[in-house]
């Protein structure tokens, strides 16, 4: 609503333009002398917020949310195995163990009886139940030759006869080991070799299962044919 004077509508013709549509009019028959009353407002009275109240201890939590106290009681539940959870994986973890170690001795059973002879007696009884060998360990390096001596024996000329004493000086028993044999002459040219398994050098009756005792010295004879080339120079080793 615009207020016009009527000085203005005098000076206008009468005319006067809508200040929304835009549009001319005559506004001489809406002048009015008296101004309108102003619009009247509803009051409604406003209610005040209800006072929040808290839910008693106990009482299901709504949304489905769970207390911090009942939360960490589960993950505690979950983190903490029960002690017979942890005793039946303290059980598989020692099976497993002993299966490992059962295998390896089994697969194993030559180099562990080297490296650890004092173990011979359990690996037999494993042996024994079963059904396997178990071979005697083997250290060269342990075994020392005494004396040895080169003849031609009375009977057979044509073969040189070779005597040999030797010791195990290792702390346990041991494999008898094959012996490589090597001939010489006066120009250190290799004439002849050839190596000897223990039945061919140790005297008949002999138990080669058994093997070699400790500190205790086994007479040895090899025969080997003479070469026609004069020999000098013998050299042992143990294989």
């Amino acid at each position: 609503m615009f207020r016009i004077t009527g000085e203005q509508l005098d000076a206008a013709g009468g005319r006067a333009r809508c200040g929304r549509c835009r549009c001319v009019f005559d506004a001489r028959g809406a002048l009015s002398e008296q101004s309108p009353s102003p619009a009247t407002q509803l009051s409604m009275p406003l209610r005040e917020p209800a006072p929040e109240t808290e839910a008693p201890e106990g009482d299901p939590v709504p949304g489905g949310a769970v207390p911090a106290v009942l939360e960490d009681d589960v993950l505690a539940a979950a983190r903490s195995p029960s002690p017979w959870s942890a005793a039946a994986w303290n059980l598989v973890l020692i099976l497993l163990t002993a299966a490992l170690a059962l295998q390896y001795a089994y697969f194993m059973r030559a180099d562990v009886v080297r490296y650890a002879p004092t173990l011979r007696p359990w690996l037999v009884r494993m042996c024994q139940a079963l059904d396997c060998e178990l071979p005697l360990p083997r250290d060269v390096n342990k075994l020392r030759l005494l004396s040895r001596e080169v003849a031609v024996p009375p009977d057979d000329r044509r073969v040189l006869l070779i005597q040999a004493a030797v010791v195990n000086t290792a702390d346990h028993v041991q494999a008898f080991p094959v012996i490589e044999l090597k001939l010489s002459d006066t120009r250190g040219r290799r004439i002849a070799m050839r190596r000897f398994k223990p039945h061919e050098y140790l005297p008949d009756g002999t138990d080669m299962e058994r093997g070699m005792a400790p500190q205790t010295p086994v007479n040895m004879e090899l025969r080997v044919v003479k070469p026609s080339s004069e020999i000098t120079n013998y050299q042992f080793e143990f294989m």
